[in-house]
């Protein structure tokens, strides 16, 4: 108990302040106050130190989450840039011929029809393979930055490691 000396010279003259019973009462209410008030700057302190491990987790692992888009070649984007350079793609592939052409009259050699057949090959699988590959690629640059966080963080079992990170992007 400490010692009653918060009341006014004033207020001594009252009857009932500065008996014991008032100081103790004046002890115990400060004593409540001080453990409400530490306790409150505790649960603010806890709160903003889970506050900081969220954001710092977020940044570091939350772009793992994120899927990548599954391209599809007769929707989106794709069917857009497609439609919109197949023109000038055809009439670059027919003007290619065309010089393939006029270079074997002027050569009287067959050799650039067989550049210009396996340059219109060789258009065909670009055209026909470009949206698998890029989803391929994606999908293994997505696999290949979990495989390096999960080594940054000295992660055991990375296949299990991998589908953690997927669905929670913790660490393992």
């Amino acid at each position: 108990m400490g010692w009653c000396d918060f009341w006014d010279k004033n207020l001594d003259d009252l009857p009932g302040f500065g008996t014991p019973m008032a100081c103790q009462a004046k002890d115990a209410a400060e004593e409540k106050v001080a453990e409400a008030a530490a306790s409150a700057w505790e649960e603010i302190v806890h709160s903003f130190q889970e506050g900081a491990v969220w954001m710092i987790k977020e940044l570091a692992l939350g772009w793992l989450r994120a899927d990548s888009p599954t391209l599809d070649a007769n929707s989106g984007t794709v069917s857009f840039l497609f439609s919109s350079t197949i023109a000038l793609t055809q009439w670059l592939a027919v003007l290619c011929l065309l010089i393939a052409a006029g270079r074997m009259a002027w050569t009287r050699r067959s050799e650039p029809a067989r550049e210009a057949a396996a340059g219109i090959f060789r258009l065909i699988i670009a055209t026909s393979a470009a949206v698998a590959v890029v989803n391929l690629l994606t999908k293994a640059g997505d696999e290949f930055s979990i495989w390096i966080v999960n080594r940054s963080l000295g992660c055991k079992g990375a296949r299990r490691a991998t589908r953690a990170l997927r669905r929670s992007a913790t660490s393992c």
